[in-house]
This record gives C-alpha cells, sequence and structure tokens, in this order.
C-alpha cells in the first residue's frame, strides 16, 4: 500500500524505490503445503504430488525425497509413475518434501509420506537426539523421532557399546556421573532396514568459584594443574606470564577497591589473578590460555563467568581471552599462529583502533588452524545487531552500556571501556548460533559456519602490542560456570483469524532462538518449520494466510530448539 506517493520504481523483483510518504510494504510468509499428505498406494499405480504454496514471486521449486534433492524436480508439482514396478521401485519410497524459495529465503514442507502396498518403508530419522548439559547427579533424556513401516525397534548405544533394555524411543539416564559422560547414539530398525541417529554428547555443567584454596597457587610455567591446561606463548620465546588460582582480590586497591564478584556466594572475593608481560622487560606479543580438564562441550550451553579489567597509571591496551569449542592443544593468540574454536577478547582501557584488521576493543574470532585467527569485524553478523558497528568503545551502543567512571589516581575512564568493574560475560550457543553478552546485553550475534562446533572451554589474557603494562593491569576472572540452557515453555496468546490470515502471539526472552514449526496431521505429526527467529524480549506476532477452503487443517506450534 502506497499514499501520496511522487514516484514509485521497481528495480528488480525483488528491490524497489520511491518518494513520497506513507509507504506499507506486506511480505507473504513463505508456506507450502503438499497434497496427498500420505498415501499408500498400490504397485505399478501413477501419483502426483501438488502443492499449494505462499511467498513472493518469482518462487523456486525442489522437491526431494528422504531429504535428497531430486534431478530435474523444479515445479510445484511432481508426477511419479508405475510405482513398486518399473524403474522407481522400492528406492522411490519415502518421505517427500518441497523446497520452496524466495528472496527472503527458504523453507521445507511438511513431509508427504509415500508407501506402496507390500512393499515395506525402511526407517528414517526425522528428529536426532540432542546432546545435553546437565548437573551431577540429575537426570539425562534423550528422544529420537523415527519414521518408517511399523513396528521400529530401538537399540541405544553409549560409546559404541548397546546399553542394556534401552530399547523405547527415549533413553534416560538415571544420576548422572562423570563415567556416563560421553557418546549417545540410536540404531532403528524395521523389516526393510536399519538407521543410525547422530551422536548425542551427555557433558556434565561446570563450576569453579576458586575458593578452595587456603593460600594462593601462582603457576609461572605451562602445566597441568588445578583442574586446567595452561599453555602460554610469546613472539620472543620463554615465559612471561602470571597466573594465580584462589587470589585474594580484596587486596587490591588501586586505582579502586575490587568488591565481591556479583555470583560469589556469601561475600567471597577469591578468584582467578592473570596477567602476562610483566616479569621481564621484554615487550613480546603473549598471551596464556586456560583449558579445564576433560570437558567437551556441543550443540547448545552457555560459558558464563564474572570479569574484572584492571589497570592504573600505564593504561596498556590488553585483553581478556575466553571461548568455546576449542580443542584445548594449544595457545590461541591475536594475530599469532595457530588457532582454534569461536573466541573472544576485550580490552579495558579503549584502546584499540575502531578500524583494525587485528583486534578491536571488542574482537570475535573464529580459529584459523595453522593460519592465525581471522577476527570479525563488520559483516555477517545477526540476526541480532552488533551492539556497536565497530566494536569500538566509542560506539554509543558501548558508552550507553559502559558510561565512564572517575578514579583518584586516574581520572575519568573513556566511556565504553570495560575496566574497574564487574562484567557478566556470557557466551551462548544454541547449535549454530552463537551469542556473546555482557551484563545480559548481547555484543555480538551470529551463525557459526566455521567448522569449529564442539570442544572445550577457554578463559585467557593477551598482550597484542609492543609495550609492557604496569602490575595494575591483570584481570580476575571469578565463578565460572558452564550450563545447559534450559528452555522455559513458550505459551501461545491471542490465536485469531483477521481477514485471510491466522494470527496468534508468543512471549519471547531476548536473543533466544525460536522455531514456528507446522503439521497437517497432529496423529502422526511431521512438524515442518515454518520460520525461525530470534527473540526481543517482547511478544512476537505470527501471520499466516489461510489456506484454500478444501485443503487439511493446519497445526501449529513454537519451539526452541
Amino acid at each position: 500500500n502506497a499514499n501520496n506517493l511522487n514516484r514509485f520504481r521497481f528495480a528488480s523483483p525483488t528491490l524497489g524505490y520511491l518518494s513520497g510518504i506513507k509507504l506499507h510494504v506486506f511480505h507473504i510468509p513463505l508456506a507450502a503445503t503438499i497434497f496427498p499428505a500420505s498415501t499408500n498406494i498400490a504397485p505399478g499405480a501413477n501419483l502426483t504430488f501438488t502443492a499449494t504454496t505462499y511467498g513472493t514471486p518469482p518462487m523456486q521449486f525442489q522437491w526431494q525425497i528422504n531429504g535428497t534433492n531430486l534431478p530435474n524436480a523444479t515445479n510445484n508439482f511432481l508426477t511419479l509413475t508405475n510405482l513398486g514396478i518399473s524403474n522407481l521401485g522400492p528406492g522411490n519410497i519415502g518421505n517427500y518434501s518441497l523446497v520452496l524459495s524466495d528472496f527472503s529465503g527458504s523453507i521445507t514442507s511438511a513431509v508427504a509420506r509415500l508407501t506402496v502396498i507390500g512393499i515395506p518403508f525402511a526407517p528414517g530419522i526425522i528428529t536426532p537426539p540432542q546432546s545435553l548439559v546437565v548437573g551431577q547427579g540429575s537426570n539425562a533424556t534423550f528422544t529420537v523421532t523415527a519414521n518408517g513401516t511399523v513396528p521400529l525397534s530401538y537399540q541405544w548405544f553409549f560409546n559404541s557399546t548397546n546399553i542394556s533394555g534401552a530399547t523405547n524411543f527415549s533413553f534416560t539416564r538415571i544420576n548422572v556421573q562423570p563415567t556416563n559422560t560421553g557418546n549417545y547414539f540410536v540404531v532403528v530398525t524395521n523389516v526393510s532396514g536399519v538407521v543410525t541417529s547422530s551422536i548425542a554428547v551427555l557433558a556434565l555443567s561446570f563450576l569453579d568459584d576458586f575458593d578452595g584454596y587456603s593460600i594462593p597457587s601462582i603457576l609461572t610455567n605451562p602445566a597441568t594443574t588445578n583442574g586446567y591446561k595452561i599453555f602460554f606463548d610469546a613472539s620472543s620465546g620463554g615465559y612471561d606470564f602470571k597466573a594465580v588460582f584462589g587470589f585474594d582480590y580484596s587486596t587490591v586497591t588501586f586505582p579502586t577497591n575490587i568488591p565481591s564478584a556479583p555470583h560469589s556466594v556469601g561475600g567471597t572475593t577469591k578468584g582467578l589473578y592473570l596477567t602476562v608481560n610483566k616479569a621481564d622487560a621484554t615487550a613480546a606479543f603473549t598471551a596464556i590460555n586456560l583449558y579445564p580438564v576433560g570437558l567437551n562441550y556441543t550443540n547448545s550451553f552457555a560459558l558464563k563467568f564474572d570479569l574484572w579489567m584492571n589497570w592504573g597509571n600505564v593504561a596498556s591496551t590488553e585483553h581478556a581471552l575466553f571461548g568455546l569449542n576449542c580443542s584445548g592443544n594449544w595457545t590461541n593468540r591475536i594475530t599469532l599462529n595457530t588457532s582454534d574454536g569461536i573466541w573472544f577478547a576485550m580490552n579495558g582501557d579503549g584502546g584499540s583502533s575502531s578500524n583494525s584488521t587485528t583486534a578491536r576493543d571488542y574482537s570475535v574470532f573464529h580459529g584459523g588452524g595453522s593460519g592465525t585467527a581471522p577476527v570479525l569485524t563488520t559483516s555477517g553478523f545477526g540476526p541480532t545487531a552488533p551492539l556497536g558497528a565497530n566494536f569500538d568503545n566509542a560506539d554509543a551502543g558501548f558508552m550507553s552500556l559502559l558510561p565512564s567512571q572517575t578514579f583518584a589516581g586516574i581520572g575519568a575512564t573513556p566511556a565504553g571501556s570495560s575496566a574497574m568493574r564487574w562484567l557478566n560475560v556470557e557466551v551462548r550457543q544454541e547449535n549454530n548460533l552463537i551469542t556473546w553478552l555482557l551484563n545480559n546485553v548481547a555484543v555480538a550475534q551470529f551463525t557459526n559456519t566455521f567448522g569449529y562446533t564442539g570442544g572445550n572451554i577457554l578463559l585467557g589474557y593477551n598482550d597484542t602490542f609492543s609495550s609492557i603494562g604496569d602490575t595494575n593491569n591483570f584481570a580476575i576472572i571469578d565463578n565460572v560456570r558452564v550450563e545447559g540452557i534450559v528452555y522455559a515453555p513458550v505459551k501461545i496468546l491471542s490465536p485469531s483469524l483477521a481477514g485471510t490470515n491466522f494470527n496468534f502471539s508468543f512471549g519471547t526472552d531476548a536473543y533466544e532462538s525460536y522455531t514456528v514449526q507446522w503439521t497437517a496431521n497432529l496423529t502422526a505429526a511431521n512438524w515442518v518449520s515454518y520460520t525461525n527467529f530470534t527473540g526481543s524480549g517482547g511478544t512476537n506476532s505470527i501471520n499466516v494466510p489461510l489456506p484454500p477452503n478444501n485443503s487439511p487443517a493446519q497445526f501449529f506450534r513454537v519451539s526452541r530448539p
């Protein structure tokens, strides 16, 4: 709809521009319904699947069988002939679906199941078991959704050994202990075949509050100790770092006193102290990495901790490091080989350049293998926009979140800089969606396409510049946790009909990912994605075009992955 326009011109089917006022643009959400939804057909018969579709032209069609593209099947209908007898044979019995695309993206239709009378249908995995992070002593339940000619038989495995009695579509591990962590999968069989699910990893949540040290444990050489593998590397060679486990940070008085961390219980003030480049006069590009021994996480989990960045009379630009999906076998450093995982760096004084291609004040890295870790700067982020376009302390988002502070010994700190305050740091992985938060505000969100999908967590400290700070330049890390992401129930609000649309809404949590799914059959439901999005913390509304009058009923649900 457009009113009072002077000019409206389409440059392409997906791009237009205009002059005037009151422009209202409506995009029809992608949707596809296949008829028939499922069928058991006689041998030698013919069948045509027809799709009713909604979207913005031009639209593209691609038919699939069991998730694999069918060659030359690019219309809104698919005709199959002489089923079960000629060249199609039993290999063409299975689940048919349509991938529908327009300028906004693509969706996959609900599955239409084709069976031929007298020919068994081999099993297939619809929803594989998901990796879990649970507390020691808790229960963990894995579930698989499969289809095929019944009856279906299930056998669950743990680290390649079958689990006695685990022969249902779900398996619950009671009272999880360290010996129960590892790889779980299920094998589904029927008279026609066998299929093995993908692996789901069961891991224990992790907590280190560093309170159990009667005296501080000081490390100045790489080692495996205190539950961590400690790595160090420097461009000049030699070791120049200090890691202090159980450091009493209440003893720090300059440029200010450090209070108990936000997540400390009972006001305790012991944490992990990290610094580099302070023991000698040799300036070098240096970093220390710490990896908890024996941790391995994948799919959905969150790394959380409290962070204090300190500096004094010399505001040397040094970065705290943290990350996930690391091998734990080498030192991740800014600008130097080698690197892996998904990791982050933030300095205390806002001293990095806003156009640096190596490290910003707030930096996002992915592993570069034998090469350096590429820094992600201005592209590839979303769906939540970065807190600051340049990941610089002078960006408005960082200045609002972290206002300037004034201390007697050093004066005012730069607005947007992180030093001399406790920060709640969180890196959340929901399958392949990565979200970095400071004080519950998203700094960056992006889809992980870099191949580092599971592994250990990283804590560390990095000096990227050829200058040496003083003893007031350090980081304190406290209350490190790795937790499973617990999804609260989603409540659908106010479903209604409005003209030719079905509308419903529901509350969301900020930065969490959601999936809207639909099916045409609740009895044997094949839930298929309608749309995916990230929550805003408010109410989200969905408007769905109503299907034709002769169409099967449609059922919708909202879930977190």
